[in-house]
């Protein structure tokens, strides 16, 4: 496994996705997560002109663990967040390309069902505008 080329790996299967969806879990995001960013979509771009599809491939962004900002943040804050987060991926993602949830939420110590609704509606509207 050490000799595997994950970069590539995961570059060819980028290049082959219709929708890619950066997962992040931390809030606003770093540096090094937004020059990721940038390289996919300016990566989807050049592959869309090359293949003569413009506007095929699609980024989305989704942020995880929004249940452990319910207990460390007001609403307020949250929202404030949110529309950071929507301004730093901007140039690349749409703003309703940016969405939140928790893919394993806990409560009082106990997991919780997915809050992945948005994700999930995110995919759907995806493969439905695709027909």
């Amino acid at each position: 496994m050490d000799d595997t080329n994950f970069n590539g790996v995961v570059w060819e299967a980028i290049q082959d996705s219709e929708l890619v969806i950066y997962v992040t879990g931390d809030g606003q995001l770093y540096r090094q997560e937004l020059e990721i960013v940038q390289r996919i979509r300016e990566s989807q771009i050049q592959w869309d002109k090359d293949s003569e599809t413009i506007g095929h491939r699609q980024l989305a962004l989704y942020v995880n663990r929004e249940d452990v900002k319910q207990f460390t943040m007001d609403s307020k804050t949250i929202q404030q967040e949110a529309n950071l987060i929507r301004n730093q991926v901007s140039q690349w993602i749409p703003s309703h390309k940016v969405v939140f949830g928790a893919s394993a939420p806990l409560a009082r110590g106990i997991r919780q069902p997915p809050r992945i609704e948005a994700l999930e509606s995110l995919i759907n509207s995806h493969i439905n505008n695709r027909k």
